[in-house]
């Protein structure tokens, strides 16, 4: 019988395996794009087996999503950090800095993803494949 003790170790490792995907699947987007985050090739640079990797995520959609996911949450708490230790005071505008260029073109432009899901609440049907790829590239790219 299974005890809390026994079932620690099984959920640790299982978190630490999860996490090692999601960063493999970061990797993967970052260096193949999203037709090269295949499952099997997120399984291979994480370390794991593609079972391991379909026991975690059923789907290359739900791996993908995660992923993203992801690197959004840990972008965030970097910022958040960041933030929290900027000075109060008049020294406060000289730590920040002057912040980064704006890309031409895109400072008034709202992303295509953005028009994609207005068009869909609309009343279009809904993504195929290859549109929900292109919104995964979209917003990598953003980031």
């Amino acid at each position: 019988m299974d005890t809390a003790s026994d079932r620690e170790p099984r959920q640790e490792r299982s978190r630490v395996t999860r996490a090692r995907l999601l960063d493999a699947a970061v990797g993967c987007l970052a260096e193949r794009g999203v037709s090269g985050a295949t499952v099997g090739a997120v399984a291979e640079r994480a370390g794991v087996s593609r079972g391991a990797a379909q026991h975690h995520f059923p789907t290359r959609e739900g791996l993908l999503l995660a992923a993203l996911r992801h690197m959004v949450e840990s972008r965030s708490a970097d910022l958040r950090r960041r933030a929290d230790a900027v000075p109060a005071g008049p020294e406060r505008t000289e730590a920040v800095g002057p912040g980064p260029p704006v890309r031409p073109g895109r400072a008034h432009r709202p992303p295509r993803l953005a028009q994609r899901r207005t068009a869909h609440a609309a009343g279009r049907p809904a993504m195929d494949d290859r549109e929900r790829t292109e919104n995964l590239r979209e917003v990598l790219i953003a980031y």
